[in-house]
């Protein structure tokens, strides 16, 4: 199965490549939307398996573990990129996706403490906002 994991996140990222190319998109808003949306599904589907059984802890703790966990990546992947730094390396684009994951994350930090009891909190109704201007912002400064 991690061969097969593998494979397919290399497809994933050929495609996303291939995207950029054949579409002229900025390569970050393909990799903050096509690529992300696909590698997420795995973690959509035990997100709502988890839901569905009740262990809402479960479900919530794997979406925020496999983001921290992602992040780990960028470390691996610095000491693999053979130009010396990543981080230096990293434009501008970068900086807008990092603000609007650290808002995403802070209004979820937020949710999680003052939990609203009946229907979608204020971190649920922000969330769609936050990522579409994160998106808009992201073309607008990586073209």
């Amino acid at each position: 199965m991690a061969a097969v994991v593998g494979v397919v996140g290399w497809v994933v990222g050929r495609s996303g490549v291939s995207l950029v190319r054949a579409t002229g998109l900025p390569s970050e808003v393909v990799g903050f939307t096509l690529t992300t949306a696909i590698s997420s599904l795995p973690e959509l589907i035990v997100l709502i398996a988890a839901v569905r059984m009740g262990a809402l802890t479960l479900g919530v703790g794997n979406i925020i573990g496999g983001n921290v966990f992602d992040t780990l990546m960028i470390a691996v992947a610095d000491v693999a990129y053979p130009a010396g730094s990543i981080y230096a390396a990293a434009g501008p684009s970068s900086l807008v996706l990092l603000g609007g994951t650290v808002l995403m994350t802070t209004l979820l930090a937020g949710g999680l403490v003052m939990r609203d009891r009946r229907g979608i909190g204020f971190e649920g109704l922000s969330m769609l906002p936050v990522y579409a201007a994160t998106v808009a912002l992201t073309a607008v400064v990586a073209t």
